[in-house]
């Protein structure tokens, strides 16, 4: 018997990593970037799309009227009276402090994180050049770019000429990272070492030292991605690394470092900003373990599933489904859609996806009774164009085990089990059904005629 998967001429579904080849903004430039949640899709420039969390704005957050966030203190923050609050490096821990509030859901904190960008921007190119002299300045103006900085604040920088090679050339490669030049910037940031560095600093490198890394180093982008985790625990850079360590584990095929990862996300920043970009990296990471045929692949996704709402659960379940009945994973395709039918309701189109699902990874001939059950239970007119041509697939593979070793011409056509309707026209006969008849009264005349005594008495 030909394989299912042979059987199943469908598009492929997308294989990319689930993270982006190049990007020129961090998730701190992100955050930058994206304005408070509205109905219509977010744009990140040069990244991947990020769409706050529907809910986030229920999550908890500070009162920006009532609160170190307002107008007037970031005024007091950029027009500070001594010289201790003048320094740029005491200013950026306010636009962390911000963005570790975007990773806990604080709309609030995202505005006054925008406002304060770009007050930091003017402020920083306007400054005496005797406070560059501090390379803890220099280093927070790095960080200033890395968080979504205007480029005219490193380019003034280094126009200034200033000793500090080093930091010069992490300004160079901070500059490079966000104007899009990918190659200058790998050479001249991947050679920092981020545990050498203050955590701040080291964090938002190992960050981008991993999107650099992608797509072709993985491991170590991995690697990357734990430095950052370990250098800045409970941060927005945490955040951002265990998003795309999702998507990295995935590519590696790797679920159990997939629910690793997912599961910290899920218990720690459950209502992050950014959460509606997690969740589209977590479908797409089904995807990518759809051809794993290890017997603990469906437990590790599971326990990572399961930690979401059931319609979210069910979503990714069915998907989970789909995509392995398409590589030809029969057995990841029975448990996931085994586990999508009970989160689903009667009369669906989730339910007749599921049953779908789940008659096309039944292909034993002793099974056959289970298969045909689940799919003359579903609902062809509630299925998508795409499920229905899988639909066809399905019946044609079931029906050729059924009349093996021959199959009709209309074993490709989804029979579904339903009542008989009462034809239009009654007056209709077949021959076949008039010598039925025919024979029919003809043994009803012989058992009349044995029942009847013979003459004489005698029977």
């Amino acid at each position: 018997m030909k394989p299912l998967r042979n059987l199943l001429p469908l598009a492929c579904l997308a294989t990319c990593l689930g993270v982006p080849q190049m990007t020129t903004v961090t998730l701190a430039q992100e955050a930058a970037s994206v304005p408070p949640p509205k109905p219509s899709p977010i744009r990140v420039v040069g990244g991947a799309a990020v769409v706050p969390a529907k809910h986030a704005d229920q999550a908890e957050a500070v009162d920006l009227a009532n609160s170190p966030y307002s107008t007037p203190e970031l005024d007091r923050i950029l027009k500070p009276d001594s010289n201790k609050e003048k320094k740029p490096f005491m200013q950026i821990r306010i636009l962390q402090g911000l963005q570790s509030q975007t990773a806990k859901g604080s709309t609030h904190a995202l505005k006054a994180q925008r406002r304060l960008l770009g007050r930091m921007n003017e402020y920083f190119k306007s400054l005496d050049p005797v406070y560059w002299s501090d390379h803890r300045n220099i280093r927070a103006a790095v960080l200033l770019l890395l968080s979504g900085g205007h480029p005219s604040v490193g380019h003034h920088l280094l126009s200034l000429g200033l000793p500090v090679e080093a930091d010069m050339t992490m300004m160079q490669g901070a500059l490079d990272y966000i104007e899009g030049r990918k190659e200058d910037a790998y050479a001249n940031l991947t050679s920092f070492e981020p545990l050498d560095l203050e955590p701040s600093l080291g964090g938002q490198i190992a960050l981008v030292q991993a999107v650099l890394y992608l797509p072709h180093d993985l491991k170590n982008a991995l690697v990357a991605i734990d430095k950052a985790r370990l250098l800045m625990p409970g941060s927005l850079i945490e955040e951002a690394a265990l998003r795309r360590g999702v998507s990295i584990a995935a590519a590696l095929n790797q679920p159990d470092l997939f629910q690793t990862y997912a599961l910290q996300y899920i218990r720690h920043y459950r209502s992050s900003i950014y959460n509606e970009d997690f969740r589209r990296r977590f479908g797409l990471a089904m995807r990518h373990f759809s051809d794993n045929r290890s017997e603990e692949t469906f437990d590790y996704l599971d326990g990572a599933i399961t930690e979401f709402d059931m319609d979210t659960r069910r979503e990714f379940y069915l998907l989970l489904a789909y995509s392995s009945l398409v590589e030809g994973n029969l057995d990841l395709t029975q448990k996931a859609a085994r586990s999508a039918l009970p989160l689903s309701m009667d009369n669906t189109p989730d339910r007749s996806r599921a049953r779908l699902y789940l008659a096309g990874s039944i292909l034993k001939a002793d099974r056959l009774d289970i298969a045909l059950k689940h799919l003359w239970a579903v609902k062809r007119d509630l299925l998508t164009q795409r499920d229905q041509a899988l639909a066809e697939q399905v019946s044609e593979t079931l029906n050729n085990i059924r009349h093996w070793p021959q199959s009709g011409p209309d074993s490709r056509s989804f029979i579904s089990h339903k009542a008989l309707v009462k034809p239009e026209n009654e007056d209709w006969d077949e021959g076949t059904i008039s010598e039925a008849h025919l024979e029919l009264e003809a043994s009803d005349q012989l058992l009349t005629f044995a029942d009847k005594p013979m003459q004489g008495g005698a029977r």
